[in-house]
């Protein structure tokens, strides 16, 4: 049997779906918790295989997290032995960092930017509707095509396409429609 050693960061992030497979492979499998990780320990038995898990950090992180340098020079140390290191999610950053990359946040700070500007639109129309709610603004019906209603939702989702930089959202809609020429009365009153 091999053995496989899986490197954890935090307690809920485990192999997984991966266990069953790696077991059937023929794998022994052991964890060790990354912060209090013996890495003399560790880098002393001969594991077939490393797995470096993930966790909500950065392999940039060394300064909060000291035990990150460790595992760097653990994970150096096996690349320099042409020994397997499988690097997942953090595992992978910190395994680009051992083998002389930088890694960036460039990917979180989009996701992040793309959150604000979402929660920003979200305010913006909360305020509206007080607005509109206090009187403040006076709204007045007028008679909007159909076709009009879909472009502007069509602008608005391929707007949030592109914040996306991951995804492309095309939106087809149908030749502009026939507009509608009478309206229940249960309907006219409501909103008209």
């Amino acid at each position: 049997m091999k053995n496989l050693l899986a490197i954890r960061h935090v307690p809920f992030e485990d192999l997984g779906s991966l266990a069953p497979v790696l077991d059937a492979a023929g794998y022994r499998i052991q964890y060790v918790d990354a912060p209090t990780a013996d890495f003399d320990r560790v880098a002393g038995y001969p594991w077939d295989l490393l797995v470096v898990l993930g966790g909500p950090i950065s392999s940039n992180d060394t300064g909060h997290f000291p035990f990150l340098t460790r595992e760097i020079q653990l994970i150096e140390a096996r690349l320099k032995e042409s020994l397997p290191v499988l690097g997942i999610c953090l595992g992978s950053q910190l395994l680009a960092r051992a083998s002389g990359a930088r890694v960036q946040r460039a990917e979180q700070t989009d996701l992040i930017l793309s959150e604000v500007e979402r929660l920003t639109r979200l305010f913006q129309n909360i305020l509206e509707m007080a607005r509109i709610d206090a009187g403040a603004v006076s709204s007045e019906s007028r008679w909007t095509h159909p076709s009009e209603i879909i472009a502007a939702a069509r602008d608005q989702v391929e707007h949030a396409g592109k914040l996306e930089n991951r995804k492309s959202v095309r939106i087809h809609a149908s030749p502009p429609l026939p507009a509608v020429n009478s309206l229940s009365p249960a309907l006219r009153g409501r909103w008209c």
